[in-house]
């Protein structure tokens, strides 16, 4: 459980252990502090844990990946954070006492789902991997975790537009994207698993458009240079996935690289990352197994 998170309070913490401790063998454990979660679920997974079950958002979720990827275990989410993308994504109630009776019913009678990973340089990722603009969004966002705490979902949105008008509105391209599509010159790079890049008041943002059926590969989408003049455009393409003439993508990549002329600012499932000069993404060499 991440305590920090918006939604993990002392009243839902003592009722989800209380819930899960009627089944499983159950061990819980408090992550207070960053990345704390990896070692964590490393731990559990080299003890011979069969089921980690995240109880918090997207940071942890992606903190408990990075600790079990590579093992048979499986993750299991009950969604406490602010955007919870990746729960979102597959399906999983929004209320936590929802999603803990669901894992209580399917644990061990619903076979798990093989998911496709990103990794970016040695982090793993499982639904998005941003370099440039909304990677120092988020830093700005993770710099007033109260503020997050207080205004929720709507607070991202603020963060980057206040990212935007502070340094990006003017800024010419410094990203250099390379791959199979040759090289791209960009202020935004973002490496996508599956559809979704975020929510906004329970609608699904895109970076593209939809995906077909059972597709999960990485995708790779690109913003050459962002300007006021064409915010309105930027506001209807995280709508409905088209953002025409300044954008693109690249869909089903084994692998890119993104450089920068100083060391660039990148985050895995919004949690940012100590900046790289060079941050090679790629699909991950193995799946992993949730239930959902």
């Amino acid at each position: 459980m991440n305590p920090e998170a918006r939604g993990v309070t002392p009243a839902l913490q003592h009722l989800m252990t209380t819930a899960l401790e009627a089944r499983f063998a159950l061990t819980v454990t408090g992550t207070h502090a960053r990345d704390a979660g990896v070692e964590v679920a490393r731990r559990a997974v080299n003890d011979g844990a069969e089921l980690l079950i995240a109880f918090g958002g997207d940071g942890l979720v992606n903190e408990v990946v990075n600790g079990m990827a590579g093992s048979d275990a499986i993750l299991a989410i009950i969604p406490g954070g602010t955007m919870n993308v990746f729960a979102r994504t597959l399906g999983i109630s929004p209320t936590p006492a929802d999603a803990a009776d669901y894992i209580l019913k399917q644990a061990g009678h619903l076979a798990p789902r093989r998911l496709t990973l990103g990794i970016a340089n040695d982090r793993y990722f499982t639904f998005a991997a941003g370099c440039g603009f909304d990677a120092e969004a988020a830093a700005r966002v993770e710099a007033h975790g109260g503020t997050k705490q207080r205004i929720g979902e709507p607070y991202f949105f603020a963060a980057a537009l206040a990212t935007f008008a502070g340094t990006y509105a003017t800024r010419r391209p410094f990203l250099t994207c390379s791959g199979s599509f040759g090289q791209q010159k960009a202020v935004l790079a973002v490496g996508l698993i599956g559809d979704t890049y975020a929510y906004l008041a329970g609608r699904p943002l895109r970076l593209g458009p939809p995906r077909p059926p059972g597709r999960r590969g990485l995708d790779l989408f690109l913003v050459h240079r962002l300007q006021y003049i064409h915010l309105p455009r930027y506001a209807f393409g995280a709508l409905t996935g088209r953002f025409g003439s300044g954008s693109e993508t690249f869909i089903d990549l084994d692998e890119f690289v993104v450089t920068g002329e100083n060391p660039v600012a990148y985050h895995v499932d919004g949690e940012t990352l100590e900046p790289a000069s060079r941050i090679h993404v790629r699909r991950a060499p193995h799946r992993i197994n949730v239930l959902a």
